[in-house]
């Protein structure tokens, strides 16, 4: 059927800004319209609200294709497809030129939420035997079961059977731990594992580096702001799955070796505070003792003094513990120069 393409619009289930495009297969596929013309890898389903405008199944880099070079008009073909069938084939066609993390958390989510919705819809397995989804799920005459994942939730199994064969139960579940709906501990409610940063685990080219990113992180609890940091050094760097573990070890002790920078840059200014203060207590002190002196003054008494005498008893011996701690930082300095000037 020939078809405007303007009149061609998106995989309502396919979140344009969340599920990318590749800009190089564009490119190949400009390349290869413009030598051999247009042939009909797209399809279309009649749009369900708008009259004239049209839905597209799979074929969104063909989509973009097209308008970039100013076609205006294509022969493709048109089918009724409800909108589980438009998921299952954008999954499907998607998975097979790219497995990267961010296609297969963002199709695993999309598949969650409408599974959701559609056994939300019923109270019970009879009204739900009127949708198609029944058989395709395996859960015609289990009431329990249906009760169950209408209650808490599709997970990886159900979420594969929708999804079909090519999808494998541990892309699901990986996806499914990275989105945060990962098992849960049965008497907290929480999650088992530490949550991720999806930002930070989507910047990553490949599920099996993604996964062991998320270990790496999780086994250094690295902190979520940061992860995106990590993700961005080995997308940049190239680095490999083998040498993930390491770049995150790495970047944890750097970050701890910041941090004692940071603490010790404070308790520099503080020292340079007590200093000052020492200083003004002395001075006040050997003011205090010189006027004792000229007065002729032997002994003070009254509560206030011995109040006085228990305040100065603590501050010496506070005074007496940084002074050691003082002398032996001096005495290490010494030693390491010592040593060095040997050498």
């Amino acid at each position: 059927m020939k078809i405007q393409v303007s009149d061609l619009e998106p995989n309502p289930f396919r979140r344009m800004k969340h599920y990318p495009l590749d800009r190089d297969k564009i490119d190949r596929l400009k390349i290869s319209i413009k030598e051999t013309s247009f042939w009909d890898n797209v399809l279309v389903r009649p749009h369900p609200t708008e009259k004239g405008k049209y839905q597209i199944a799979y074929g969104h880099h063909r989509l973009v294709s097209l308008q970039e070079l100013k076609i205006t008009e294509v022969d493709v073909p048109v089918k009724d497809l409800d909108d589980a069938t438009m998921i299952r084939i954008m999954a499907n066609e998607n998975l097979e030129w790219s497995s990267a993390p961010i296609i297969i958390n963002e199709t695993v989510l999309v598949a969650k939420k409408f599974l959701d919705k559609e056994l939300a819809k019923y109270n019970t397995i009879k009204g739900f035997e009127k949708s198609d989804l029944i058989n395709l799920l395996g859960l015609k005459g289990q009431e329990n079961q249906f009760q169950s994942l209408r209650s808490r939730g599709v997970g990886q199994n159900t979420i594969c059977k929708f999804l079909g064969g090519n999808w494998k139960q541990w892309m699901v579940q990986e996806a499914l731990d990275t989105l945060g709906y990962g098992e849960k501990d049965k008497k907290t409610g929480k999650l088992k594992k530490k949550p991720v940063s999806r930002e930070a685990v989507e910047m990553i080219k490949t599920s099996h580096q993604a996964t062991k990113f998320k270990e790496a992180v999780r086994t250094f609890d690295v902190p979520e702001e940061e992860q995106k940091e990590i993700a961005k050094k080995i997308t940049k760097n190239h680095i490999g799955s083998r040498d993930i573990y390491k770049t995150v070890l790495k970047h944890k002790k750097e970050k701890q070796h910041s941090v004692v920078r940071t603490e010790v840059q404070k308790l520099e200014k503080i020292y340079e505070t007590i200093d000052s203060d020492m200083l003004t207590l002395s001075n006040k002190i050997i003011g205090f003792l010189v006027k004792l002196n000229d007065l002729g003054i032997k002994e003070l008494q009254g509560e206030t003094h011995f109040l006085g005498l228990m305040q100065i008893r603590t501050l010496v011996k506070t005074l007496e513990r940084l002074y050691t701690f003082g002398t032996k930082t001096q005495n290490k300095q010494k030693q390491i120069t010592g040593a060095s000037n040997e050498q």
